[in-house]
């Protein structure tokens, strides 16, 4: 079976490999696919990216799918 991989315009370009990883995001959060995201210091679990206070995330990345945490489910991948 071969495998074909369209690229989008979220991950397409790169002159490095894409390194995604699952992210645990912190309750009542949602977020847009693409949206820049952190992982917060305090509680190791991601939320949206405020640039206010970027001493206080460990991580940045990118959301590569929507998350909508008031649901239950929150991981996703960064």
């Amino acid at each position: 079976m071969s495998e074909t991989f369209t690229h989008d315009n979220l991950i397409a370009g790169c002159q490095k490999d894409i390194v995604q990883s699952p992210a645990t995001f912190r309750t009542f959060e949602a977020i847009s696919r693409g949206e820049v995201v952190g992982k917060l210091t305090a509680t190791h679990k991601w939320q949206k990216l405020a640039v206010a206070s970027i001493a206080s995330f460990e991580d940045v990345g990118i959301a590569v799918e929507a998350v909508d945490t008031t649901d239950g489910s929150s991981t996703a991948g960064v």
